[in-house]
């Protein structure tokens, strides 16, 4: 098997392996696969990190960022994880892989949130017991034993491990184990982890555990949250055999466009919450009268009806497309009647430099196109958020 390493946004490398890896490699837009004769491929990523395992080839994808960088962001995509810009309880140690990160943060947050036992609750069971326990439940009793006093059929509250939360974790755990790039130590620690956890019910093949948040599992929040960053966070389904019968693949792997636009999504909410309205990401909506056509902007600030804000995520810069971002974001204004429109780049050393175009005509909407230095420390990436949010109430009347 021929294992590839590369980094997000680079040229790529070479690589020997099937036509049918090439093939879903380019129908999953994991990378750009191009020919160079026989089984030899050049392989280019493009926007997911992680890593992927298929018959032939195992492929590691680093993000351009810096692994704790990513894991802030994923914490506050996965608004589960971690609330705000505070210091996360889980830290991700700088590993070259994500996938390695990944396990050590759930084995922290696993032994922190496990020092006082596994999580539990109440389940309502029915059983035949020799002893009266809870509510009889006199019909089954009649059918099922025809008059005899025991066993006696009852229903009851019983205590148990086998709750959603306990589920999720062997979930996660043993998604883990299955992944490549977990090293020994790691592997060895989450093999004791999983006989902590086999209380549990295993979840179904294709079906996600999913827990509530609530007081009863508060302590527990942070390791679930990872727990749905590993089940959730990635982009193919987790061994399955698609309909055509390709082979089966094993893989995580990060969408990292996506990532970026709940990071904006959620940092500008949290700042402008106080200032009212909703905040609304990727719906769909009508702008003819026959509701022939659709628009679907990634994230929009309404209130009173209206919007107040159209920001429209860019994690790749394209310079060569900008000009159809512009006409992208000024159709949306101009379709929702709203008078700014804004676009966030993952800039690079540019930082937080805004350009601001102001339109001619009726609406004379204001254009204004950021950078964020995702790099830059956490202090100065919360005041280039902060620029963004006070130039969009700025724009706008008061809302609350």
């Amino acid at each position: 098997m021929t294992c590839l390493r590369l980094t997000e946004g680079t040229a790529g490398d070479e690589a020997t392996f099937s036509p049918e890896t090439a093939r879903r490699l380019r129908e999953d837009k994991i990378a750009d696969v191009t020919s160079l004769g026989g089984h030899r491929w050049r392989v280019k990523p493009l926007l997911k990190v992680g890593a992927i395992r298929f018959p032939d080839l195992e492929l590691h994808i680093r993000p351009k960022i810096s692994i704790s960088r990513l894991w802030f962001l994923l914490g506050f995509a996965y608004d589960k994880v971690q609330q705000g810009w505070q210091e996360r309880e889980v830290t991700a140690t700088e590993h070259p892989d994500l996938l390695a990160a990944m396990a050590y943060a759930f084995l922290q947050g696993a032994a922190n949130a496990l020092k006082h036992g596994l999580p539990h609750g109440y389940r309502r069971e029915s059983r035949a017991l020799p002893v009266v326990r809870g509510r009889i439940r006199e019909a089954d009793q009649l059918r099922r034993h025809h008059g005899r006093l025991f066993p006696v059929e009852v229903d009851y509250q019983g205590f148990t491990n086998d709750v959603p939360e306990t589920q999720v974790l062997r979930a996660a755990t043993e998604r883990l184990l299955a992944l490549p790039g977990v090293d020994p130590k790691a592997e060895a620690r989450l093999r004791d982890l999983l006989a902590r956890l086999r209380q549990a019910s295993p979840s179904r093949p294709g079906v996600v555990p999913r827990w509530v948040p609530g007081p009863a599992n508060l302590r527990y929040r942070t390791v679930l949250g990872l727990a749905d960053v590993i089940l959730r966070g990635g982009s193919l389904e987790f061994g399955t055999r698609p309909a055509s019968g390709s082979p089966v693949v094993n893989g995580l792997l990060v969408q990292m466009d996506k990532i970026f636009e709940d990071f904006l999504h959620r940092a500008l909410e949290q700042i402008l919450i106080s200032h009212g309205g909703t905040w609304i990401g990727n719906e769909a909506v009508k702008i003819t009268t026959n509701s022939s056509l659709t628009i679907k902007p990634d994230i929009r600030w309404v209130a009173r009806q209206k919007t107040q804000a159209v920001i429209d995520a860019k994690y790749s810069d394209h310079t060569d497309k900008a000009r159809d971002y512009r006409f992208q974001v000024i159709t949306y204004c101009a379709a929702l009647e709203c008078l700014q429109g804004h676009i966030v780049y993952a800039g690079g050393p540019q930082g937080s430099s805004i350009v601001h175009h102001r339109l001619r005509g009726r609406l004379a909407i204001d254009l204004y196109e950021h950078r964020l230095d995702l790099a830059a420390p956490l202090s100065s990436l919360r005041d280039q958020i902060q620029t963004i949010a006070e130039l969009m109430l700025a724009n706008t009347t008061t809302v609350t």
